[in-house]
């Protein structure tokens, strides 16, 4: 994804790395997508969106959407597109936040046990 090497330049890249949606309405003639423009013929894609994913404030990764004619994404389907990139990464978010009350939960636990069965721990005081 870096910004000076022709792959670090396409669509994906450009949605991750400037966090933000970018779309390519036509992967013929967008100079932007030729490193992968044979791909993108055998593929039959002419258009895509990317969407940055975030996870705490941080890009963590894209949803793309391709699809087999140009100019597939219009205003409207776009912003439909960035809603749902948007509650992916709320779930994303609360996915985060249940593991770490998860863990914290097993940590308590782990040494509410300590405690509780060395009992020179017992005489120290609690955290």
């Amino acid at each position: 994804m870096e910004a000076d090497n022709p792959f670090g330049r396409g669509p994906t890249s450009i949605a991750i790395r400037e966090q933000r949606p970018f779309c390519c309405q036509d992967f013929i003639n967008d100079p932007i997508v030729s490193p992968w423009k044979q791909i993108n013929v055998r593929a039959g894609w002419a258009s895509s969106v990317s969407l940055p994913l975030r996870r705490n404030d941080a890009v963590i990764g894209a949803f793309v959407l391709y699809a087999d004619s140009a100019n597939a994404f219009d205003n409207a389907i776009r912003e439909l597109l960035v809603e749902m990139a948007a509650d992916i990464s709320f779930a994303l978010e609360n996915i985060s936040r249940e593991l770490e009350r998860k863990r914290a939960e097993a940590e308590i636990e782990r040494l509410a046990f300590y405690r509780s069965a060395h009992p020179f721990a017992k005489s120290t005081p609690a955290l």
